[in-house]
């Protein structure tokens, strides 16, 4: 019997290199690419849904509801230079987080970010309903799919670190960052997670912070202080005190487009309908100093961690006329003072972040 099993087992493995050899057999490796060189290219195929069919688009963010004529922000994937990338299909999304509990923590960008998902999983699984997630002292509602047995919570966490609220100072909120400490929700949920994505960014610049370490109130610059909240955040997570075994994911800065190098726009404005050039991107970038310290802690800190790494920021410099502009609402009307420049419309760059999620989360 044993010899037969041996000869069978012989078969199948010589068919399968066959058929390695005829057609080409994927390999089983992480998924290692440069995503910060590329281009964006036209894709008829997109959006994968719309502001009408999902409804975990904020009023804020349908820009095309919300009176925004042109769609042509939403027809371009991002394509890597040295590297080919798998698209992203809804059901391909609901396979991969199939019988997972996916968390997303951060900021506004994050949940941004996480309606993105939310609707490319409601295309692959409409029958969705609200789900609560509840461990030891956090309590969160998020959506479940039920035809794929995943479930999506996004929390609100500004800093990634625990934070705590300090009175105003002349009429401006600040904040106690505790840069050896994490949310604590982040610490309860960890265990029973598989993937949690984190994005945290645009509240760490602004003077209205203050610093602590070991409990005590420490003077360093903002970047100095994201270095070491980062830090926490890295070695928790992939420590074993923490608990926990899935995958975790840092996405990264989203740039902002206050200053846009096209002739006609006022400084405090991105309203166009056209990516920038290649030199209007590096005018971008270089007068972008903030963001890009922040890129560069990121990539300092996370190289060769546990935590992988989504480098978002470059493929979004091409990208003003994806922003919400002035798209938005105010009173149920159309915003037409408001230029909201850090925000995106959904169904447009929040997707190509997807998609480069879902590659390296393969």
């Amino acid at each position: 019997m044993a010899e037969k099993y041996r000869f069978e087992y012989s078969v199948s493995a010589l068919l399968i290199f066959i058929h390695c050899l005829v057609v080409g057999c994927e390999a089983q490796s992480p998924w290692t690419c440069d995503i910060s060189k590329g281009k964006w290219v036209a894709d008829s195929k997109l959006p994968l849904y719309t502001g009408s069919s999902c409804p975990y688009i904020r009023t804020s963010q349908n820009c095309l509801k919300q009176g925004r004529p042109d769609m042509s922000f939403q027809k371009y994937r991002w394509q890597p230079r040295t590297c080919s990338v798998k698209r992203l299909s809804p059901r391909g999304l609901a396979e991969l987080f199939r019988g997972k509990l996916v968390l997303v923590f951060g900021d506004s960008l994050s949940k941004n970010f996480a309606a993105s998902l939310q609707c490319v999983l409601h295309a692959a699984d409409p029958t969705v309903k609200a789900y609560r997630l509840a461990q030891k002292k956090t309590a969160e509602w998020g959506v479940e799919f039920p035809a794929y047995g995943l479930r999506l919570v996004s929390m609100f966490s500004n800093w990634l670190n625990n934070a705590t609220a300090l009175p105003d100072r002349n009429g401006i909120e600040q904040h106690r960052i505790d840069l050896d400490g994490l949310d604590q929700r982040i610490k309860d949920l960890l265990p029973i997670a598989d993937v949690v994505i984190f994005q945290a960014t645009a509240w760490w610049m602004p003077p209205i912070n203050r610093w602590y370490v070991g409990g005590k109130e420490v003077q360093m610059k903002a970047t100095a202080a994201y270095e070491r909240g980062l830090t926490t955040l890295r070695d928790y997570v992939a420590g074993s005190r923490s608990g926990f075994k899935g995958r975790a994911v840092v996405m990264g800065v989203s740039p902002p487009h206050y200053n846009v190098p096209v002739a006609g726009v006022k400084k405090g404005s991105c309203k166009v309908n056209a990516m920038l050039s290649s030199a209007q991107t590096t005018t971008v970038r270089s007068g972008d100093n903030s963001s890009s310290e922040l890129r560069a802690i990121q990539q300092r800190v996370l190289a060769g961690s546990a935590l992988a790494y989504v480098d978002v920021k470059p493929m979004s410099d091409w990208r003003p006329d994806a922003h919400i502009q002035n798209w938005s609402v105010k009173g149920g009307a159309p915003d037409t003072k408001k230029n909201d420049c850090l925000h995106w419309c959904e169904g447009g760059v929040t997707d190509a972040w997807a998609e480069m999620l879902f590659n390296t989360l393969q």
